[in-house]
């Protein structure tokens, strides 16, 4: 079985994962990694599955692109201890990336990514991660209030 079998069984089996997503505290490399096909299942989703440019369309790419920052960020990932990582399984989020930019840039894998119920699966995650970003930001904020 090759790496990308691999992968494809590895994505197929990932909504059934449940994983205990947080921005605020430590994530095991399982929690980070669901957390990044979130992540980037909800980029690609709202960038290239959406046709039309609307508030709610702008809004969604705006949640997975600030997820995915904070998941990539050193900083965020220091300041509340969450992904620490191996360089392997750090390789492995980097080969998953990969794996939805080579989605972004192929007609037909978006063709077989942007199914009706590829996307409705995709649709709660919007303001489950909404709800995790904003959750970090009142704890950023309030240690800058009070430091």
């Amino acid at each position: 079985m090759t790496k990308l079998h691999t992968l494809h069984i590895f994505l197929l089996t990932a909504p059934l994962a449940r994983a205990d997503i947080s921005f605020i505290r430590p994530m095991s490399p399982a929690e980070c990694k669901q957390a990044v096909i979130d992540s980037m299942e909800m980029f690609v989703d709202s960038r290239y599955c959406e046709k039309g440019d609307t508030e709610q369309t702008r809004r969604q790419a705006i949640i997975s692109w600030y997820a995915i920052g904070e998941l990539n960020s050193k900083f965020g990932n220091e300041e509340f201890n969450r992904c620490a990582l191996t360089p392997e399984q750090r390789q492995e989020l980097s080969d998953l990336t990969k794996h939805y930019e080579a989605i972004m840039h192929s007609p037909e894998r978006l063709q077989q990514f942007c199914t009706p119920a590829n996307r409705a699966r995709i649709a709660p995650l919007y303001p489950r991660y909404m709800h995790l970003l904003q959750e970090m930001e009142n704890i950023r904020n309030q240690r800058s209030e009070h430091p």
